[in-house]
């Protein structure tokens, strides 16, 4: 979409204070942050989000590389095991954030 608009309007120090240390906890710019208010998007932070996923990619490569083994015939019978755990403990992780949101 073609942003050729502009807006402006004033604000109290005070005001501004506030609008910037909110766009700073969501973890966007200023302006990404005022379009998502005025346009009534949900505004969601996670804390932590990223090593949960970092998390989740090495249970999907473990999980890969299993089934490659598996399909070249180099494995009839993989211990899943302990992925299951480690996937039971991002799901943990994942549910105790989204409590404490």
């Amino acid at each position: 979409m073609n942003k050729s608009e502009r807006l402006n309007f004033r604000v109290s120090a005070y005001e501004k204070n506030i609008i910037q240390n909110k766009a700073e906890r969501s973890k966007t710019n200023l302006s990404g942050y005022l379009l998502s208010c005025a346009l009534d998007k949900k505004i969601v932070v996670v804390d932590g989000l990223r090593e949960v996923l970092k998390e989740l990619r090495k249970i999907g490569n473990n999980l890969n590389q299993l089934t490659v083994l598996m399909r070249l015939g180099k494995i009839e019978n993989a211990n899943l095991q302990p992925i299951k755990e480690d996937f039971d403990k991002v799901i943990t992780v994942i549910e105790e954030m989204k409590e404490s949101q």
